[in-house]
């Protein structure tokens, strides 16, 4: 018996919809993210695969909002933040550790920043995997960079943002603080400061 359940459109038939639903659909992906990172379980489901394709939105006539689902169940993977070798506290043998997860897909080339490679991945103790390649590869992408510095992009689910400039400021901060993770407030605070952001944004569309 096979059980077949419609999840919605593929989150890249949204990148050309108006900035008010893009905003909407952002904003539950970001929340979604967070709970497959951050649960009281204490277990982490880390994303190996992260593209639009992989992900389905579709309308919630009950909440009166979108929801957006993870359709890639293949390539997951189910780590408990307290294991000893996902920690960091024990180095497994013949594994290179990543510096930062951003050493493990180079940030800069969007050919390689696509899947995350879990032995490399359980190596290190990265435990904001998701919320890096989220943010390289579904809410920003076509990054122009100045020195180490991100200061546009023009693709991904936040292009072309109807914010005014103190709004995109933020943004950019925000999109520097998630992909660098070098300095500031880091890669998860970073996170979810974009999703009150994003909050904010809703709450001003029409």
């Amino acid at each position: 018996m096979i059980f077949v359940e419609y999840g919605g459109d593929d989150m890249s038939d949204y990148l050309n919809q108006p900035w008010t639903l893009r905003v909407q659909i952002a904003k539950a992906l970001v929340d979604m993210v967070i709970q497959l990172t951050e649960n009281t379980q204490q277990w982490i489901f880390h994303m190996l695969d992260l593209q639009l394709e992989n992900f389905a939105v579709r309308f919630d006539s009950k909440s009166g909002g979108y929801l957006v689902k993870l359709i890639d169940l293949e390539h997951l993977l189910i780590v408990h933040r307290r294991d000893p070798v996902f920690s960091g506290e024990v180095q497994p043998a013949g594994v290179e550790p990543a510096v930062d997860v951003e050493a493990i897909a180079c940030a800069r080339q969007p050919s390689q920043c696509q899947v995350v490679y879990a032995p490399q991945l359980c190596a290190g103790g990265h435990q904001d995997s998701n919320y890096f390649f989220v943010c390289r590869n579904l809410l920003f992408a076509d990054l122009s960079w100045s020195g180490d510095r991100i200061t546009a992009w023009t693709g991904g689910l936040l292009k072309n943002p109807i914010v005014d400039s103190e709004a995109r400021v933020s943004l950019t901060h925000l999109l520097n603080e998630c992909i660098s993770n070098k300095k500031g407030i880091g890669r998860r605070r970073a996170f979810y400061q974009l999703s009150h952001l994003l909050a904010r944004f809703k709450e001003k569309s029409p």
